[in-house]
């Protein structure tokens, strides 16, 4: 057999291997298109940063930071159920503010748009504060005490209170603390979707970044039981 015959062979049976090795209709890489297109394909998400959420139902008013374009929906507070954070309660005390950091590229779903959803008029200015890079894009600023702590421990939400945006959530000790959401805390948080999913009256997607804590964002209303 010539070299070239040879390489030529040996590719095939490289190639051939390969694909045996998959399961039946698998693609490679298929979780992490799924989650953020086509590698390389920054086009396919549009990114936002919350600029006001409505305390009496969740409602948001985010705006696309490239072109200012207002993207207004609602948050069903199901939508919380099974999210997870990480957090240290450690010395907090019933009434104390406290921060938390969600894990990071958290999707969270069944999201609608309010009527008249999309606009071209960006939102309402942050709070104070809030316009300085170096809060972005999770929420809380760089260093966050919360992201210091000494006992950090994974909860996951597992009911939410929807008339005082009250959560529950255990830790992966099995200890309980009770939460309740300060919605203005929310206020320069940033997301992403992906281009073509945000439809007036269908359900839509988004990915919460979490790079940084949400800083005070809750305050402690029990727990956290170990």
């Amino acid at each position: 057999m010539t070299t070239g015959r040879y390489s030529a062979h040996l590719l095939a049976t490289t190639l051939l291997i390969a694909a045996l090795a998959l399961p039946a209709g698998a693609q490679p890489d298929r979780d992490w298109q799924e989650r953020f297109g086509r590698p390389g394909a920054a086009s396919n998400w549009i990114e936002y940063e919350v600029v006001g959420v409505a305390k009496k139902d969740f409602t948001v008013t985010a705006r696309d930071v490239e072109t200012g374009q207002q993207l207004t929906f609602k948050v069903p507070p199901d939508s919380f159920v099974g999210q997870r954070f990480t957090a240290d309660f450690s010395g907090a005390r019933q009434g104390d503010r406290v921060s938390v950091h969600g894990l990071p590229d958290a999707k969270l779903d069944n999201l609608k748009t309010a009527p008249g959803g999309r606009g071209d008029a960006p939102g309402r200015p942050g709070r104070p504060g809030s316009g300085d890079a170096t809060r972005r894009p999770g929420g809380g600023p760089p260093g966050d005490l919360a992201d210091r702590g000494r006992a950090r421990h994974e909860y996951r939400i597992t009911a939410v209170d929807s008339r005082t945006m009250t959560l529950t959530a255990v830790s992966d000790t099995g200890g309980e603390v009770k939460l309740e959401v300060d919605p203005d805390a929310f206020e320069g948080y940033r997301f992403r979707t992906r281009t073509g999913d945000v439809q007036e009256g269908k359900s839509f997607s988004l990915l919460a970044l979490n790079q940084t804590p949400i800083a005070s964002c809750c305050t402690l209303v029990s727990g956290p039981g170990r």
